[in-house]
């Protein structure tokens, strides 16, 4: 293979007989780490995840070429322009990697809709002197004042037994980690940050985090469940029944 590769193409010898391997089980496992974190986050990843499976796509015609050296002896002319194509797939899923590790993933704040007609303000009467107009406003809300929850989680056993703990119409993190959580429930088995109840449709869900130890709805282990009235939550070893309002 050195003698086909041209002379002085240093980088690309050594692309393809070792770096691009390393280089494609990166690409892999950045563009997985970023679909599996997002996810579990609730974040939009869109473009980091894009440019690591572009990246990881990339690489693949030079892993091939690598993988079987004939077809290099076939077509010596794809050598160059599939190598650095190959390493630009290799630069970028390291970027996508380090994009995501820094954060910049959050979902843009929506930005305000105009509207969709216009209608011209009409132009003031001669001689006749324009009333002030007096606005409406909003009811004043007191400082500190408190939404009603939504629903309730009655904890039957743990460390929260005989608590209720209200739901807000929008996430609710559970888990043990006071920093990250919304619903704290001190239980050496349940994970740090174990399970979200999400507000969709008008329906409540749950999702399980990741956590380590699992979510049962009814002594069933679930990822994604739709909550009824009633319906029994096991997180570690803390059980609590969902009420509606």
């Amino acid at each position: 293979m050195a003698g086909i590769i041209p002379p002085g193409a240093v980088l690309l010898f050594w692309w393809y007989i070792g770096i691009v391997y390393v280089a494609f089980l990166i690409g892999i496992a950045v563009s997985v780490w970023i679909s599996y974190d997002a996810n579990r986050k609730g974040l939009e990843a869109t473009i980091p995840q894009a440019i690591g499976v572009i990246s990881t796509i990339l690489m693949l015609p030079s892993l091939i070429m690598a993988l079987f050296p004939t077809i290099m002896i076939a077509n010596p002319n794809l050598i160059v322009p599939m190598g650095y194509l190959g390493i630009i797939g290799g630069v970028g899923a390291i970027f996508a990697g380090l994009a995501y590790a820094m954060g910049g993933v959050e979902p843009p704040e929506p930005r305000p809709v105009p509207p969709t007609r216009h209608t011209p303000a009409p132009e003031p009467l001669p001689q006749r002197t324009a009333r002030p107009r007096v606005r409406r406003t909003e009811r004043t809300k007191l400082v500190g004042e408190r939404v009603a929850p939504a629903a309730w989680l009655v904890a039957k056993t743990g460390s929260r037994s005989g608590q209720q703990l209200g739901l807000k119409r929008g996430a609710n993190t559970i888990g043990r980690s006071s920093r990250k959580c919304d619903l704290v429930v001190e239980d050496g088995t349940v994970s740090g940050e174990h399970a979200r109840i999400q507000f969709e449709n008008g329906q409540f869900v749950i999702y399980d985090l990741a956590s380590l130890n699992g979510t049962f709805v009814n002594g069933q282990r679930t990822q994604r469940q739709l909550l009824m009235d009633g319906d029994e939550i096991k997180l570690g070893d803390s059980v609590f029944v969902f009420k509606k309002v």
